[in-house]
């Protein structure tokens, strides 16, 4: 009898934007400001700076166009502490 191999799992990770240090970085004070110069509703900009929703990649487009920096400086992957352990 033929045993299956199992195939793990990748490990989970947890994605954090850090759009609001990017959009201080760029000295745009406010939400509102960026939301104006994105063409995005404020609500979502305060939904994604909180962590409330994750970023999409339209818009991760265009407000690293506004922002003036990578789609990299905008997202985070912050490991889950079970996949830290295991990689340590």
């Amino acid at each position: 009898m033929r045993t299956k191999r199992r195939i793990p799992k990748p490990p989970k990770v947890t994605y954090r934007n850090r759009l609001r240090e990017a959009r201080l970085k760029a000295m745009i004070p406010y939400q509102r400001a960026l939301a104006e110069l994105a063409g995005m509703n404020p609500a979502m900009v305060s939904r994604y700076e909180n962590n409330r929703q994750p970023l999409s990649m339209e818009h991760a487009l265009v407000l690293a166009a506004v922002l003036k920096c990578g789609i990299g400086d905008l997202i985070e992957v912050v490991p889950n502490r079970k996949s830290a352990l295991l990689a340590a």
